[in-house]
């Protein structure tokens, strides 16, 4: 990833979560620092803008898929039509699944239902070339806003 992403653009760490079966919520976290800084030379893209995987399980319908955000690469990997380059979307796709692969050594991936309070394992990978929007949090920054009466 380091290759496709700008230099203002780095992964500072990762945190996987444990659920507790009965309720659904984290009962563990673990978090591991992976400072990988981008080394891209293309322009950058909106920090909302990011490369969405869906994931499978073997549940039919909406109920057997999940996503994962990735922060977008740089705007050199994106074809006129604003989509990711196939080239490019290959080597995101084969990479994560190469990283899901060794992951799935020691734990294992699920798609959560809330409802239901289980969790399916996650059998299937897929990126699409269109790239989605990742809604962030921005409660943390204080409110700025400009206006008055009309």
């Amino acid at each position: 990833m380091a290759a496709m992403w700008n230099t203002h653009t780095s992964l500072q760490e990762t945190a996987t979560y444990q659920l507790d079966p009965t309720t659904g919520k984290a009962s563990a976290v673990l978090s591991s620092a992976n400072v990988i800084a981008g080394t891209g030379t293309g322009g950058s893209v909106s920090p909302r803008t990011a490369a969405v995987f869906t994931t499978r399980s073997t549940v039919p319908g909406r109920k057997g898929r999940g996503r994962m955000y990735w922060p977008s690469p740089d705007d050199s990997h994106y074809q006129t039509t604003g989509q990711l380059a196939t080239a490019d979307a290959t080597t995101l796709e084969s990479g994560f699944r190469t990283a899901y692969g060794t992951f799935k050594v020691t734990s294992v991936g699920i798609i959560w239902h809330k409802t239901l309070l289980i969790g399916d394992n996650i059998v299937e990978i897929e990126l699409n070339i269109t790239l989605g929007s990742q809604r962030r949090r921005t409660s943390k920054v204080a409110r700025s806003a400009f206006g008055g009466p009309v």
